[in-house]
């Protein structure tokens, strides 16, 4: 269900398949933190999609792009310091050389869909196993891969496609297999 993209210079890009289904977006009235902007709602997911799975690495940024722009440095540590506009031409760069596919950011739906992983929960898990954050983070950027995946397993490679590749750019998160830039 992952598939491996090279970016540059033997640098990978891992995905997994999303598939297509239905799932209610948003949070319970009772939830902890909840936005009044987050009314539980019914949103379907047409069609399948590719996603990042884990946040973009400083090492995949300098292969496309040849710089570096996060303050904490490490090849396999998320990028942080970036903007939208970092990231459209992160993904306008790797558009120009792919040649079977094309990256883009997902919707909001597709990410909260694909985070999700099927369950219907806040979280899939206990927070301290599925993400960094102020709270066991010790204040520093943590690699990539090293929290429990949230279990979406989607279909095998054969199904990648042109325009079904989808990604989310996240900086200091890493809660498992899908976040990451596409």
């Amino acid at each position: 269900s992952a598939c491996t993209e090279e970016l540059l210079d033997g640098v990978p890009l891992d995905m997994e398949y999303i598939p297509a289904g239905t799932f209610m977006m948003g949070s319970p009235e009772s939830e902890e933190e909840r936005l009044d902007d987050e009314k539980l709602h019914p949103v379907t997911i047409s069609k399948p999609f590719y996603l990042g799975k884990y946040p973009v690495t400083q090492a995949q940024m300098r292969a496309v792009m040849g710089v570096n722009p996060s303050q904490s440095k490490g090849d396999n540590l998320p990028v942080e310091q970036v903007s939208w506009n970092d990231c459209q031409d992160f993904l306008n760069k790797i558009n120009q050389r792919a040649k079977t596919i094309t990256f883009r950011l997902p919707t909001e739906a597709e990410w909260e869909y694909a985070a999700r992983g099927g369950t219907t929960g806040a979280r899939y898990g206990e927070l301290d196993g599925i993400a960094w954050y102020d709270g066991n983070s010790g204040q520093r950027t943590h690699a990539v891969k090293g929290k429990r995946a949230n279990g979406v397993r989607g279909q095998p490679c054969r199904r990648f496609r042109r325009n079904l590749l989808n990604s989310e750019f996240a900086a200091h998160r890493d809660a498992g297999s899908v976040i990451g830039i596409a």
